[in-house]
């Protein structure tokens, strides 16, 4: 069925009219992960609508962390009733999300949390739902908080209210004499920190540490660990080297040249932590729970301001830097726990072979590996990293991009688009890999109310997606009309009949025509849907004309469907080539005629009306038919069916037939994974 035939065909007239908008086959290849948007912050209040309580404007890290259920569980620094946050909720099972927590104005839990949640665990490694956080400000001293969210509970606990230098309350404990008391160098040290970026972290064993960026109203930053202390909070170093001048102090300094604390992840074994540091050109660290090991000071040179870290499988630890590297457009970088040793594994700059644009430009957005099956093949199966870049791509506002663990090209995933209303733009927050398979992230903007958004990638380690080096042109042709005489044209999907992919100018009248003869086409066009797929699928018969009864011919067709023989029960294929695609999307076919955009998908098909058996018996008097039935996806949830269908008697002229278009039902989506998954391509889900 495939337009493969047709498109050789067109070729040779297009060389010989040398005018109009000759098509080039695709030459250039984007990887075949696709990206939905699982909700828009900053959804308008119904009864007002220019009022939103909606979470807005994600910050880094922004963890992102998964409960029992599977229900995602993350922060907001603003937003919310109060505009001062909030924790908030997605179901990616049944696409509900709720924010279960506004932080209050005249409360001293805290304000703009932009660490995200990061998840305790059991000792099997499951979730028990007890996630823990920080507020970046409020609190009893206005400077933040450590906070515990158990699930369905109505606010979060205090852990701890940091201080910031501010010693109100604190009874001295360092006295030499009765009259000349002072702060201990411990009640001091524990005093110190101050506004929390990054989310804490558990061991397995149940011991929380953190790390915030200021000390004593400075950008240093504390490395801590809750418990002890007289308010339940114990420094483990400060990351302070001015402290190495106080008597009392300096034995707290982390390091005398490593300051401006970043983050801090748990390493493979539930003990070993890692961190950053964004000072001069930063750092990467290591910590038992007793003072730091500084692994890599940057240069410059090798990247600088690392903003994440974690451990990948192979024991390595891998991050990324803001900036710094060739192009000072940032780097992912690989540290060998073995050789102690720093490599950069890519350094962002232009691929001229891609086009101008940068395949990422600062990549602020977290690290997270995944196992990915090639091609849809069981037996081929290796580790990737995916990251998010805040800029670069296409659109200039982003991009999603895989590399491997040995680094090579970096692969593009997703462009984010500039216009805001789409898919969300400029991703800060860490990506997470849910255990469904899908990866998660946030963006600091876009959407549908410029709000950010979260965002799903799914269909990972699938072929490159061909794309036309130049856009097919596509004749008018006329709208669609079902069997009631309806035009089949909605606010989402309008299917146009009697087109052509590719339009040349006659040079006899100047006009344009359909290269290669007039085409049966049926075209495609969805707008105002964000993220747009297409699935297809195909009924193949041939009816033995003149025989009563009637009877079909058996077998395959020449391009390998299976023919129906009992209408009754129809012979469904999906509608794309295994041997080419492992992608259930028919848009990602070789060779099919697509214009994509983030909210707009054009495609058009022509299915070749083959007599099934190579001897052609029947071809003057057989009846053929190809049936179809066309599903629309709009970010990820299937919102249209189009049945139609193409026939051909002996040798006349094909007739294309458009049934219906309608809503599809919970029956459908159950058809399509069904058949997907038997006919072994990656489910649509």
């Amino acid at each position: 069925m495939r337009l493969l035939p047709s498109v050789k065909s067109a070729l040779p007239l297009l060389l010989l009219l040398g005018t109009g908008t000759g098509q080039t086959p695709p030459g250039q290849t984007t990887p075949a992960g696709r990206v939905c948007v699982a909700h828009d912050f900053g959804a308008p209040k119904t009864t007002v609508p220019t009022i939103s309580e909606d979470a807005i404007w994600n910050l880094d890290p922004g963890l992102l962390a998964e409960g029992p259920d599977g229900s995602i569980y993350s922060t907001s620094p603003t937003g919310g009733k109060h505009l001062r946050g909030s924790i908030w909720r997605y179901d990616p099972a049944t696409r509900q999300y709720q924010v279960v927590y506004d932080f209050p104005v005249g409360d001293t839990t805290g304000s703009g949390p932009r660490s995200g949640l990061v998840a305790a665990k059991d000792a099997g490694g499951r979730p028990t739902g007890t996630f823990y956080g920080t507020a970046y400000g409020g609190g009893r001293w206005g400077v933040g908080t450590v906070f515990r969210y158990q699930a369905g509970a109505a606010k979060p606990q205090v852990l701890y209210h940091f201080r910031n230098g501010i010693m109100t309350g604190l009874v001295p404990r360092d006295c030499p004499t009765p009259t000349t008391c002072r702060y201990s160098g411990r009640q001091r040290a524990d005093g110190a920190a101050g506004y929390p970026i990054s989310a804490p972290v558990v061991t397995s064993d149940g011991t929380v540490y953190g790390v915030t960026g200021y000390s004593n109203n400075q950008g240093f930053g504390v490395f801590y660990q809750l418990g002890g202390g007289e308010e339940g909070l114990t420094a483990v170093c400060l990351f302070d080297y001015r402290m190495l001048g106080d008597r009392d102090l300096k034995g707290f300094v982390c390091h005398p040249r490593v300051f401006g604390a970043r983050t801090i992840s748990l390493g493979n074994d539930g003990r070993t932590l890692y961190g950053t540091t964004t000072g001069g050109y930063g750092s990467i660290w290591s910590s038992t729970g007793s003072g730091i090991q500084v692994l890599h000071e940057f240069k410059l040179t090798d990247g600088t301001k690392p903003l994440n870290i974690i451990q990948a499988s192979n024991g390595n630890l891998f991050g990324t830097t803001l900036a710094g590297g060739e192009i000072g457009a940032g780097t992912v970088f690989r540290f060998s726990t073995v050789n102690n040793s720093l490599q950069t594994l890519t350094a962002f700059k232009a691929d001229y072979k891609l086009g101008s644009w940068l395949p990422g430009l600062n990549p602020v957005a977290g690290l997270v590996e995944r196992l990915d099956t090639l091609n849809n093949e069981p037996s081929q199966t290796v580790y990737s990293l995916y990251g998010a870049a805040k800029f670069g791509g296409r659109g200039g506002r982003g991009t999603i991009y895989r590399m491997g663990l040995s680094g090579g090209d970096v692969q593009v995933v997703h462009h984010f688009p500039n216009g805001w209303k789409e898919s969300g733009r400029s991703p800060i927050g860490t990506l997470m890999l849910h255990s469904g398979g899908a990866i998660y992230g946030t963006t600091y903007q876009g959407g549908e109310y410029d709000g950010g958004v979260l965002w799903r990638l799914t269909g990972l380690g699938l072929p490159d997606i061909p794309n036309w080096t130049v856009m097919p042109k596509f004749t008018v042709g006329a709208i669609a009309t079902d069997a009631a005489g309806k035009p089949v044209r909605d606010n989402l999907l309008t299917v146009r009949t009697g087109v052509c992919a590719y339009q040349v100018i006659d040079p006899k009248t100047n006009q344009p025509v359909c290269a290669g003869g007039t085409w049966e086409g049926v075209k495609f066009e969805a707008v105002n849907c964000h993220n747009p797929h297409f699935v297809q699928f195909i009924s193949r018969e041939e009816i033995m004309t003149g025989t009563t009864p009637l009877q079909w011919r058996s077998g395959t067709t020449p391009l390998g469907y299976q023919l129906t023989t009992n209408p009754s029960s129809p012979v469904w294929d999906i509608d794309v080539g295994r041997s080419t695609a492992a992608d259930a999307f028919w848009e990602n076919a070789p060779a099919n005629p697509v214009i994509r955009g983030p909210a707009m998908l054009t495609n058009l098909d022509n299915p070749t009306m083959f007599a099934a058996d190579t001897l052609k018996l029947g071809i003057d008097t057989d009846t053929r038919r190809a049936t179809f039935r066309t599903y629309l996806y709009c970010d990820c949830e299937l919102k249209r069916l189009v049945q139609w269908s193409k026939e051909k008697v002996g040798r006349a002229l094909p007739v294309t037939r458009v049934h219906s278009m309608t809503l599809p039902t919970a029956a459908d989506q159950a058809f399509i994974d069904g058949l997907v998954k038997a006919q072994g391509f990656v489910p649509v889900t």
